[in-house]
């Protein structure tokens, strides 16, 4: 009878440490103004130094590094909560098990994802994956939306983050970053339709070389990256934006359809059947040579998605 009441007491125990728990997600994942900070922070701080006398450091700044790593989760939850006296035992099976846990761990992970669009998007300046120099030729590319997006993912898979939350923070925050990149791409890709103002400043390489007194590369020349005006454009032309614009959403389409879909936000143009697309891709070859453009040897192929 001793060892039945025993036995019940652990259990009702553990219930109340797991409604803790709970109760307690937002003390465990940072909120999205402290991850906005500790994303810009991420530059500061090397792996090596994570470590103190052999021992991973666990606090709220190194959780993104970490926030997969079960291990150092249950250090880290054990040294938040130390005043509660939670047992160990009743901590790894909430991290391993609990549906609000993994749900919270989720939203973190694709608020990791939401702040580094802004920090990729600042080609002045180096963030923890990528450095500014890096950033900005990139930025020169005809494929600069489908870079940017490579290049993100690539940044949060060295973080470790979940491919699920990557996927869904890319798109459920596409208005931070997608119309932008797509717009640069296009203005690299036909330059007439944007603004020409470039602003010289630094120093330009010559043969790898810099200025004694730099002590970092400055770039040769800022670009705007805007559209003209609607009013400064001439009507085929902002009929080219158009036409490439809803082509390049259908082909992006193409390329993430599962994510899309699972979250139901698809774009009208995202919709459009392939015999419409097809006749938007003439109508764009059309549009290149009046605009007095020549058909590019890069369009062979984008052909691919019919």
């Amino acid at each position: 009878m001793k060892l039945k009441q025993f036995t019940m007491n652990i259990h009702v125990g553990q219930k109340f440490e797991v409604q803790y728990l709970d109760s307690h997600l937002l003390d465990i994942f940072p909120n999205l103004a402290f991850v906005e900070q500790n994303v810009k922070m991420l530059k500061d701080i090397k792996m090596s130094e994570v470590l103190v006398n052999g021992q991973k450091i666990t606090s709220e700044h190194f959780l993104p590094f970490y926030v997969n790593d079960n291990d150092w989760l249950e250090v880290y939850f054990g040294n938040k909560f130390k005043t509660q006296n939670l047992s160990y035992e009743t901590i790894r099976k909430y991290i391993d098990n609990s549906p609000k846990f993994a749900a919270a761990r989720e939203q973190y992970e694709e608020n990791v994802v939401r702040c580094y669009l802004n920090e990729y998007k600042n080609f002045k300046s180096d963030d923890f994956y990528a450095d500014m120099e890096n950033k900005y030729f990139l930025r020169n590319s005809i494929n600069y939306d489908k870079i940017f997006r490579h290049e993100v993912k690539s940044a949060m898979n060295k973080l470790g983050l979940s491919a699920k939350s990557i996927e869904y923070s890319l798109e459920k925050n596409a208005p931070l970053w997608r119309d932008e990149s797509m717009t640069v791409a296009f203005l690299n890709r036909y330059p007439d339709c944007g603004v020409r103002d470039y602003v010289r400043h630094g120093y330009r390489f010559e043969d790898g070389l810099i200025e004694e007194q730099d002590s970092k590369p400055n770039f040769y020349a800022e670009r705007s990256w805007r559209l003209l005006p609607l009013s400064k454009l001439s009507e085929q032309q902002r009929t080219l934006y158009n036409v490439w614009k809803s082509l390049r959403e259908f082909e992006y389409y193409q390329e993430n359809k599962k994510t899309i879909d699972k979250l139901g936000l698809a774009t009208p143009n995202m919709k459009m059947n392939l015999k419409e697309a097809i006749s938007l891709y003439s109508k764009l070859q059309s549009l290149e040579y009046i605009c007095g453009y020549r058909r590019n040897y890069y369009r062979k192929d984008e052909s691919k998605i019919f």
